[in-house]
């Protein structure tokens, strides 16, 4: 059986990981760069390399934080983000080039907002959101 160490901690990766989970992901960025949606009334832009690397390290990040993976989508700009909608809880972060990840996690009655850097946990709002 295949290891990795996240946080610390060494964990099992089967085949029935979380990390199974992210394959749609992945292949959604790769649609991304060779065929952007446009899904608006502005021309959408196909992500960079460089974009898409990012998006890719950021999910691997998420894999190993044990986040649930979430639904693509791709800004106007050319940024990948990602959402978690759950009843009439909505949860989304913007994979920035800069490496600072906001993110905002919306309920009936609340509005919360961040920035996540892979220096650093996961941020426990979006992860509580996500895991929801």
């Amino acid at each position: 059986m295949a290891q990795f160490v996240s946080l610390g901690i060494l964990e099992p990766l089967s085949v029935n990981s979380k990390a199974t989970d992210f394959n749609a992901q992945f292949s959604a960025i790769e649609r991304f760069k060779s065929s952007p949606a446009n899904w608006s009334m502005a021309e959408a832009e196909a992500p960079s390399e460089e974009q898409a690397n990012i998006a890719q390290r950021a999910l691997i990040a998420m894999i190993m934080a044990g986040i649930p993976a979430p639904k693509l989508m791709l800004l106007d700009g050319g940024t990948i983000g990602a959402y978690w909608r759950r009843n009439k809880l909505y949860a989304s972060i913007d994979f920035d080039q800069d490496g600072d990840f906001p993110w905002t996690v919306a309920n009936e009655d609340s509005l919360r907002s961040g920035v996540w850097v892979q220096s650093h946990p996961f941020p426990q709002e979006l992860r509580a959101a996500a895991c929801a």
